[in-house]
C-alpha cells in the first residue's frame, strides 16, 4: 500500500488583469513584482502556517502564478482550510484584486500521481469557472473611478512620492507603492545580483536609478527613437508534457529546468541587448558619475512565459538571444539527471534537446496604448507558436522549433493581427507578402541581409517604395513595381545596391522552393519576403 498523501494545486487566473490594468509602467512593475513574491514565498509561507500540527509540507513548485505542494498528515478537509487561508492573504494583499483558485486530490492508497492531478485540475477549474461570476457591487450614486485603473472605484486622493495627488484604488495605491522600489522587485533585483556577480556593480541603494521610470524614457534610448519593442515569449508545447508527468519527482525537475531557465535566458539576453550600457554603469563604479539608466525592464518573468520592453531596435535580437539560451539552459539541465525514471521520461518526451520558447515581438511608439501593445504581442506570440506546431515532425520526441513573429505599429488604429495579415500581406491566398513568423536560422539571415543593404547605404526612398509594391493587390503589378525599382537601383563597382538588393531577398529563400525574383515558389505557391526586409531593417542594432 502507497503511502498517504494530498496533492495541493495552485493557480491565479487574475494575473494579467493585475498586472496590466494600467499604462503606467511603475504600476506594471509593482504588481508583477508582488505578484511574484505572493507566488514564489508567500503561497507556500501561509500554507505553513494554517497545516495542523504535525502535518508536513513537500515544495514541488511555486512559479509562473501557480504552485504544486504534496502534504502528508492531514486530510483533505485539513488541506482545503489551510488553502483558503493562502486565498484570504492574496486578497488581502491585493487590495480584493487578485482571487487565486485551488484544488485537492488524495494521492496514494491506490490513487496513482497521475490520477490525483487530474482529480486535482478538475476542482481547479471548477472553482476557476465559479470565480468569473461576479455581483455587482452595491455603489453609492457618486463614485469616482481609478484614474488608473478604470474599472475599479478610487478609494481615496493620494500623492505618492514627487507626484501630484491623484484618485486612485487601493489596489492601484499599492502596486504604485511597490513600483518605486528596485531593491524590493524580485525580478529586477535578481537581474541586479546576477549583473554584480560577473564585475564591478553599483551597491543595491543606487540600483533604483538604473531603471528607468517609463516605457517613454525607454523608447528614446535605442535607435529607433521613441519607438519601444515588447518581447512575450512562451514554452512550446508545454501543455503536452505537463499532461504527461508521471511523478512528483519528474514534475519537480520540469518546473525546476523551465522556470530557472527562462529567468537566466531573459538574465543573459539582456545582457547582450544592453552591453554598451551595462559598461559605461561598470566603468563609472567608484566614481562621481551620474549613473543612467538601462534602456529594459522586465515586466513577466516565470514559469516558461518572459515578458519584457526594450528599444525597438534591440527588440528581435533579444527574442533570438532568449529562445537560443534557453535551450542551450535546459538541454544542459535534462541531460544532468540521474533518477533513472525521470531521465527516461524526459528522453521519451523531449529526446537530446532541450524544450524552446517562440516568442511575439510588438513594436510601436512608446505613446501607443499599452494595453492594445500587449494584445498584438500575444497575437504575434500566437501565430509563432502555431507555426512552431504545424512544421514540428509527427511523433518525434522534440519540442517545436523556436520561432519569432514581429510586427510594427504604422498608425494610431488598433487591429486585430489576423485581420491586418490577410488584407494587407495576404496571408491567405496563394502569394502572401510575408515569412512571418520565422525560425531563428531565417531571424539571422535576415539580420545578414539588412546588414548588407546599409553597407551599400541603400537609399531609404527606396525601401519605402519596395514596402509599398510587395504589398500591392495584384501579384503582376507587385513584381513589375518591384523589378522597376530594382532596376533603378545603383549598379557599381563602389556603390552595388543592386547585387546587395537581390542577395538580400534571395538569401530568405526557404529549403526546397526555387527563386523567380522578387518570389519564392514551390507546387504553384509564391511567397514575397520583401516587406519582412523593409519593416526590420530598423530594427536590428549595430550591424
Amino acid at each position: 500500500m502507497s503511502e498517504f498523501r494530498v496533492l495541493v494545486l495552485f493557480d491565479t487566473p487574475s494575473i494579467k488583469q493585475f498586472v496590466f490594468g494600467t499604462d503606467a509602467l511603475r504600476e506594471i512593475r509593482g504588481a508583477s513584482a508582488m505578484l511574484d513574491q505572493l507566488n514564489r514565498t508567500d503561497t507556500e509561507r501561509e500554507l505553513r502556517k494554517s497545516l495542523p500540527s504535525g502535518a508536513t509540507l513537500d515544495r514541488v513548485y511555486a512559479n509562473g502564478g501557480a504552485a504544486q505542494f504534496v502534504l502528508r498528515h492531514c486530510n483533505e478537509a485539513e488541506a482545503r482550510h489551510a488553502c483558503e487561508s493562502v486565498v484570504g492573504h492574496f486578497i488581502n494583499e491585493t487590495a480584493g484584486d487578485v482571487h487565486p483558485v485551488y484544488g485537492v486530490a488524495q494521492c496514494g492508497n491506490d490513487q496513482t500521481y497521475q490520477a490525483a492531478m487530474t482529480e486535482a485540475h478538475f476542482e481547479l477549474r471548477s472553482r476557476r469557472e465559479i470565480l468569473t461570476i461576479r455581483h455587482a457591487p452595491q455603489l453609492m450614486p457618486l463614485v469616482a473611478e481609478c484614474t488608473s485603473a478604470s474599472h475599479l472605484p478610487a478609494t481615496g486622493l493620494f500623492a505618492i512620492g514627487d507626484d501630484q495627488a491623484r484618485l486612485l484604488s487601493e489596489s492601484s495605491r499599492r502596486k504604485e507603492v511597490r513600483g518605486r522600489v528596485a531593491r524590493e522587485h524580485g525580478m529586477w533585483a535578481e537581474w541586479m545580483e546576477h549583473l554584480a556577480s560577473l564585475g564591478p556593480w553599483p551597491e543595491a541603494d543606487q540600483w533604483d536609478e538604473l531603471r528607468c521610470n517609463s516605457v517613454v524614457e525607454i523608447g528614446q534610448r535605442g535607435g529607433l527613437e521613441s519607438y519601444i519593442g515588447l518581447v512575450y515569449a512562451d514554452g512550446n508545447a508545454m501543455g503536452r508534457i505537463v499532461q504527461n508527468l508521471d511523478s512528483q519527482d519528474t514534475c519537480r525537475v520540469f518546473s525546476d529546468t523551465v522556470d530557472g531557465s527562462i529567468r537566466k535566458a531573459c538574465f543573459a539576453a539582456l545582457d547582450k541587448v544592453c552591453q554598451r550600457e551595462i559598461g559605461a554603469i561598470r566603468a563609472a563604479v567608484g566614481s562621481a558619475d551620474k549613473l543612467r539608466p538601462l534602456p529594459a525592464d522586465i515586466l513577466l518573468l516565470g514559469g516558461d512565459d518572459l515578458l519584457v520592453v526594450v528599444p525597438a531596435d534591440r527588440s528581435i535580437d533579444f527574442a533570438a538571444a532568449a529562445s537560443q539560451e534557453f535551450q542551450r539552459l535546459t538541454t544542459i539541465e535534462l541531460k544532468a539527471v540521474t533518477a533513472t525514471g525521470v531521465r527516461e521520461f524526459f528522453s521519451r518526451h523531449v529526446g537530446d534537446s532541450g524544450f524552446t520558447i517562440s516568442s511575439g515581438v510588438a513594436i510601436a511608439r512608446s505613446s501607443y496604448p499599452f494595453y492594445l501593445l500587449l494584445d498584438l504581442a500575444e497575437d504575434l506570440l500566437k501565430n509563432a507558436k502555431r507555426r512552431g506546431s504545424d512544421v514540428a515532425q509527427d511523433g518525434a520526441p522534440t519540442a517545436p522549433e523556436a520561432y519569432v513573429d514581429f510586427h510594427v505599429v504604422a498608425g494610431s488604429n488598433s487591429f486585430r493581427l489576423g485581420q491586418l495579415r490577410k488584407d494587407d500581406y495576404h496571408v491567405d491566398s496563394a502569394a502572401p507578402r510575408t515569412l512571418r513568423p520565422m525560425s531563428l536560422n531565417h531571424l539571422k539571415t535576415l539580420r545578414d541581409s539588412i546588414s548588407a543593404l546599409r553597407s551599400v547605404n541603400f537609399p531609404r526612398s527606396k525601401l519605402h517604395a519596395l514596402h509599398e509594391a510587395s504589398l500591392m493587390q495584384s501579384t503582376e503589378q507587385a513584381e513589375r513595381a518591384i523589378r522597376d525599382i530594382f532596376g533603378r537601383c545603383k549598379f557599381s563597382a563602389e556603390r552595388n545596391e543592386r547585387r546587395m538588393l537581390w542577395q538580400a531577398v534571395e538569401s530568405l529563400l526557404p529549403p526546397n522552393w526555387s527563386f523567380n525574383f522578387p518570389w519564392f515558389e514551390r507546387d504553384g505557391k509564391r511567397v514575397l519576403a520583401v516587406a519582412d526586409i523593409v519593416e526590420a531593417s530598423d530594427l536590428f542594432d549595430e550591424l
